[in-house]
């Protein structure tokens, strides 16, 4: 049996003719030594056996760690064989997104979901979603449970009742149940974050901040006219040590200007964006508006991905200077094995209405149902697009493809697979380059 080099290695050269070597379908990350470097490139031709033993133990490592690999493995035919179980296995965690209503007390300025405002899940339509739980978590490891909105706090009792029905089901069928609310967080007081917290299992909270105040407040604004800002800021301090905190950041050409600001914001005054808290974490993300959506009004004012990147790269750059590069280490390029879950059976999200979908993004716009808790699972023409979605052939060549798999596939299926690059797929580099040099400090100051 011979070896040969992964198809997935990224290498890019430093100093002394040694090279950086990262792994996208590992995850491995490592120094390739010069001497070891040359035997590397001629691994195929190459009696491993007969090295002297430094170099060997240098070999066994890389081959450890997917470098180097068996001549007869199919890296690709891995990839492919690992989405397809996760797509269609019973035997897995299922995942469901839960919206108790369509409302919201925000009126934010390039919001999609345009339908059904006043929508919010009745008696009937909380049965039918334990029934319908009842039946999907047959045979699976876990429930993942996502309550969603409009704003989800709007309907606490829901959320409440509902947990501890969905709860009861996990414990009959001697599963774990875990369970996550994306908000806007100006419900989220302490008294309702203890609720989540004790009672409803919920572990995991996303927030979302647009801009210090001033700028905040003008993208997403209360119906009331209050300002939301200082209502969500003090909210996260008071509820920061009951869940892990996702604080995510809109970015579009509208508030671009303000992101460094922003950034100080929440190292200095805030001590947010911090490396030794470990359930904070601070992410921008791109605002979109494909033609195809209900927010199309908003398409000038958005980026494109690889602009985005660029952005993303340029923050990166603003954290390290205030003292906390390690903090970028939470953005390592992980290896995963699809890019989203709306891809798997395993996965719906219910609408109040009992309506079933597969993505957020077109949650309330009936051509995308995919079914409903009543009439159950159809496999309609979006369904099974979703289902039998296949990655970009020109993707496959990629090797960055286990940490990107072609980026969002409902963008892709609205652009007939136009370039479609997933900015976490462009950015990975400037990540390794910052986790590089503080291992290079570290190891100076030993």
């Amino acid at each position: 049996m011979g070896y040969k080099k992964s198809r997935y290695n990224i290498i890019n050269d430093i100093e002394n003719g040694d090279s950086l070597i990262f792994n996208s379908f590992t995850g491995a990350f490592g120094i390739l030594k010069h001497n070891v470097k040359r035997v590397y490139e001629r691994i195929e031709n190459i009696d491993v056996d007969n090295l002297d033993n430094d170099v060997k133990k240098h070999i066994s490592v890389m081959i450890e760690n997917g470098f180097i690999i068996d001549d007869d493995i199919d890296e690709l035919g891995i990839i492919k064989l690992k989405e397809n179980i996760l797509r269609y296995s019973d035997k897995f965690t299922k995942y469901l997104t839960i919206v108790p209503t369509m409302d919201c007390n925000m009126i934010c300025q390039y919001c999609f979901e345009s339908k059904g405002k006043n929508i919010k899940m009745t008696k009937e339509t909380m049965d039918l979603v334990v029934e319908f739980t009842r039946k999907f978590i047959d045979g699976a490891q876990r429930l993942d449970v996502t309550w969603f909105g409009g704003e989800p706090l709007l309907e606490k009792e829901i959320i409440q009742e509902l947990s501890f029905r969905l709860i009861d089901l996990c414990k009959a069928a001697n599963i774990p149940y875990k369970a996550s609310v994306v908000t806007n967080g100006v419900l989220l007081d302490y008294e309702t974050a203890l609720v989540l917290s004790e009672k409803c299992l919920v572990k995991d909270v996303q927030i979302t901040i647009d801009g210090t105040k001033e700028v905040h407040d003008k993208r997403r604004k209360l119906k009331s006219g209050e300002s939301s800002f200082d209502i969500i800021t003090s909210n996260i301090d008071s509820i920061k040590d009951l869940f892990n905190i996702s604080i995510r950041v809109n970015v579009d050409k509208t508030n671009y200007e303000n992101m460094q600001t922003l950034i100080e914001y929440f190292v200095r005054e805030k001590k947010w964006i911090n490396q030794d808290q470990n359930n904070m974490l601070i992410y921008f993300d791109l605002v979109t508006a494909d033609k195809n959506l209900p927010n199309t009004h908003y398409r000038s004012k958005c980026f494109n991905w690889i602009e985005f990147a660029n952005i993303i790269t340029e923050f990166n750059q603003k954290i390290c200077e205030l003292g906390h590069a390690k903090y970028i280490e939470s953005f390592y390029p992980i290896p995963k094995e699809a890019i989203c879950m709306a891809i798997s059976k395993n996965h719906y999200i219910i609408h109040p209405s009992g309506d079933l979908y597969k993505c957020w993004e077109v949650l309330g716009d009936e051509k995308y149902k995919v079914g409903s808790l009543a009439e159950g699972v159809k496999y309609n023409k979006v369904h099974t697009q979703f289902l039998t979605y296949t990655t970009p052939d020109k993707c496959y060549e990629c090797d960055k493809l286990p940490i990107c798999h072609g980026g969002c596939v409902l963008k892709r299926m609205l652009n007939t697979y136009k370039d479609n690059c997933d900015y976490r797929g462009l950015t990975y580099k400037n990540i390794l380059e910052i986790v590089y040099e503080n291992y290079k400090k570290q190891k100076d100051a030993i």
